[in-house]
Order: structure tokens, then C-alpha cells, then sequence
């Protein structure tokens, strides 16, 4: 199992420095936590911004190995996920508000460019943010399984899940939950199940688990999804862009990918479905080695 062990050959020992920033969301103060790598590294900074239902410990395997080449890395809860506020109206929770977010903190941070790597929904907000009048901060784009084209079947899938808040007496339930509503990674090994299951969950006061997210980002997904075309903002994107797929994505069709490859780099991996988790050898040397370049 490669990703495993990558993952106990050296990498997820690095403790990073944990943050807390207070961003305006429509003119309040919204707690956005996130984590810095490799905190005294000079240079441009590694910016990661993770899925839709996702949280920034997703990015740990790909900080750490960074932060070890060198780079400071930059992990965020995107607000409503994670160790970050939850807002109270639920109709905020959509990528302008996430963009808006992020630049924020950028900002906040004194950040004047970043090479940003999104999975799925974070490479959306990427997209967004470089097609954007501030879309010069962003200097390199990675987008992990994501594209310009989500197919309506893809999208209905996710919203199967998406917004549920079930409870779990253990976190072995919690993990047989998470193989069902995660399809993409068949390979993956038990022990990086039983991680991942302890990453994406929480203790209730009541006892037992729930998922790390408020229920009220599946907002959007109430009603069917029809197709996504984000061809209007990729073609605004000016920063060089590696566009990453795993081989059996059903969010990143295979023929979108290949379009896309006209404008940028594309590399495949083979034996996964969305979104390639960024912990194998490859995937993380596939980004490394795009980010390093000058």
C-alpha cells in the first residue's frame, strides 16, 4: 500500500503552528483557523484548500513533505468545516463567500502571492480567486481533481451525502461510513481509513461522533444539480496551472481533463477516483516538482 507507506516513511512527525484569524463575512467577524508549516521558510508560500466536506488535515502529508523541501504550507478550514465558525446563514456557505474568505486571510497574513493547491472545491475557490481582480496573488494553481466541466451525475452523487449529520457511537462506524460516501480510493489501506475516519469526526457532549462540518453547507444540493461549466473562469485564469486526476473521477471526466490539458499541465493516477488524496510518493512529487519551479 504506497500511500501508507509513504505516509509512516518519514512524513506526519512535523508538528505544525495552529492559528486562529477573525475575516469579515458580510461584515462580521468569522473565525478561520488554519496551519502554518515550515513557519520560518522564506519565499512564496504553499496556500491548500481542501473539499467541499473536507478540513485542512487532508494537506498534512503534503505540508509536512513540503515544509521539509523548504516551503512555508499554509493549511485553512474554510469557514463551516473544521476548526473554523460556522455561519448562521446558510445561504453564505458558496464559493464567493469562500473566495472572499481566503483572500481575506491572505491578506490578513500579509501575504502578496501564494501557489495555491485546491482539491475539488478548494481548486473552485482557486479558480475563482486567480480569475479575480485579486487574482494576482495567485502565482502557480495546482487543481487537484477539478475542472471546468462537473458533470450533473457527479454533482447528485455528492449531494446523496453532503449536509447529512449523522451520529456514530464509535469511530470504526464513522469509518464504515466514510468507505461508502468515499468510492474513489479502493486501494486505500485500513489503518489510512481508520485516520482518515479520526480526521473527519468530532466528539458530541451526548457521546459518541459526528461528521466535522455544519450540515448547513449542503444547502445547494437540496434541489438536483445540473451540469457545472466554470469554462468562463478558467479562461481568466493567467497563472500556470497543473491540473491533477485520479484515473476513475467521476467529478473530472476524462475528456475535460484532456481539453484542459491545452492550457496546462496534466498528470494522471492510476487506481483512484476523486480526488487523489495528494499522500502517495507520486502525488506528492508530482506537486513538488511543479511548485519549485521559478
Amino acid at each position: 500500500k504506497l500511500q501508507f507507506l509513504y505516509l509512516i516513511a518519514g512524513c506526519c512527525c512535523m508538528a505544525p503552528k495552529e492559528d486562529v484569524c477573525e475575516v469579515p463575512i458580510a461584515g462580521v467577524p468569522r473565525r478561520v483557523a488554519y496551519s502554518i508549516w515550515g513557519e520560518s521558510h522564506p519565499g512564496v508560500p504553499v496556500f491548500c484548500v481542501h473539499g467541499l466536506t473536507r478540513n485542512r488535515t487532508d494537506f498534512a502529508v503534503l505540508a509536512e513533505a513540503l515544509a521539509r523541501a523548504g516551503r512555508r504550507v499554509i493549511t485553512v478550514d474554510v469557514v463551516g468545516r473544521g476548526d473554523s465558525e460556522y455561519l448562521t446563514d446558510k445561504a453564505q456557505y458558496a464559493i464567493p463567500t469562500y473566495a472572499g474568505m481566503c483572500v481575506q486571510l491572505l491578506n490578513a497574513l500579509g501575504l502578496a502571492a501564494v501557489d495555491w493547491v485546491g482539491t475539488s472545491m478548494g481548486g473552485i475557490i482557486g479558480m475563482t480567486v486567480a480569475a479575480s481582480a485579486s487574482g494576482g496573488i495567485v502565482r502557480r494553481l495546482v487543481l487537484n481533481d477539478i475542472g471546468v466541466f462537473i458533470p450533473s451525475e457527479a454533482s447528485n452523487r455528492i449531494g446523496t451525502y453532503v449536509g447529512k449529520d449523522p451520529r456514530f457511537t464509535a469511530l470504526d462506524e464513522a469509518q464504515a461510513y466514510l468507505r461508502g460516501v468515499f468510492p474513489g480510493w479502493p486501494g486505500m489501506a485500513d489503518a489510512e481509513w481508520a485516520a482518515f475516519a479520526a480526521d473527519s469526526c468530532e466528539g458530541v457532549p451526548e457521546g459518541g461522533f459526528r461528521l466535522r462540518y455544519d450540515p448547513g453547507i449542503g444547502r445547494a444540493f437540496e434541489a438536483p444539480v445540473g451540469d457545472v461549466d466554470l469554462t468562463s473562469v478558467w479562461d481568466r485564469v493567467a497563472a500556470p496551472t497543473l491540473l491533477l486526476r485520479g484515473a476513475l473521477s467521476d467529478v473530472l471526466p476524462a475528456a475535460t481533463a484532456a481539453a484542459m490539458a491545452a492550457r496546462c499541465e496534466l498528470v494522471e493516477f492510476d487506481g483512484v477516483g476523486h480526488a487523489p488524496r495528494l499522500t502517495s510518493r507520486a502525488e506528492v512529487d508530482a506537486v513538488a516538482a511543479f511548485l519549485s519551479r521559478s
